[in-house]
């Protein structure tokens, strides 16, 4: 009886402590367990909403290719009607442009002959050059060494040419007024002009005011100057600088 007694009273303080750390484990279990189960809910959730996004996207998608399959649809039936129409708009355009460029040439040439015509009497050469007309109006004795003034013969021819294009020429063609000097350095005038094309230009311009004084619009006109570039003559006899001395006048 008594060693009873002792047994129990030694081995209830182990009882009591093996039933504490029972319940604690299985407590510890249902806390994993729940949150376990709070994840793979969680989970769930996440993956239904994966899902949900993955069918609006495919119904998106299924919308767009319908839509683009309408457009290419309603673009082959609006081709199928305005092919034709563009087909035949570039052909008269076609028409037209060669028509155009046949009566251009024509019409330089009437011009040409024309200005030839009026201008038989002096010193200045018609032609037509690249589609164009061109007058080459030689002016070696009609400027000063290093001058861009006009002496009273330059003046004089520089009217009898201006009325010829008044008259000869339409309205709306421009005038284009290209000067041109000889080679020789500028010495004297180096002050006021840089260099020939500068006196090119200057002279250009003094030729373009007298057309002006003789009634041609300056809307219609503008002035280049090209210095010694591109020579009629080669030599360098004065006779040979006298021709390059000269303004060209293209009519556009």
């Amino acid at each position: 009886m008594k060693l009873f007694a002792f047994a129990t009273l030694v081995a209830a303080p182990l009882f009591a402590s093996c039933h504490a750390d029972c319940k604690k484990r299985n407590d510890d279990l249902a806390n994993q367990v729940h949150q376990t189960e709070v994840e793979l809910n969680q989970a769930k959730a996440e993956r239904d909403e994966a899902r949900n996004r993955e069918e609006n996207i495919q119904r998106q998608l299924a919308g767009a290719r319908d839509e683009a399959r309408v457009a290419r649809e309603n673009a082959a039936a609006q081709a199928k009607v305005v092919e034709p129409v563009v087909a035949k708009n570039e052909k008269v355009d076609a028409k037209n442009a060669a028509t155009t460029k046949n009566a251009e040439p024509a019409e330089t040439r009437e011009l040409v002959k024309k200005l030839s015509h009026a201008l038989a009497s002096s010193k200045v050469t018609v032609q037509e050059k690249d589609g164009k007309a061109h007058l080459i109006v030689p002016l070696g004795e009609s400027f000063n060494p290093g001058s861009a003034e006009l002496n009273a013969n330059g003046k004089k021819f520089v009217k009898e040419v201006a009325a010829a294009l008044k008259k000869d020429t339409p309205a709306e063609v421009h005038l284009t007024i290209v000067g041109y000097t000889d080679s020789d350095p500028i010495k004297k005038a180096k002050a006021k002009y840089a260099d020939n094309k500068a006196l090119s230009l200057a002279r250009a311009k003094e030729v373009m005011t007298e057309f002006k004084a003789a009634g041609i619009s300056s809307k219609r006109m503008s002035a280049e100057g090209m210095g010694e570039s591109d020579p009629i003559a080669a030599g360098t006899s004065k006779v040979e600088k006298a021709k390059n001395r000269r303004v060209e006048i293209v009519i556009d």
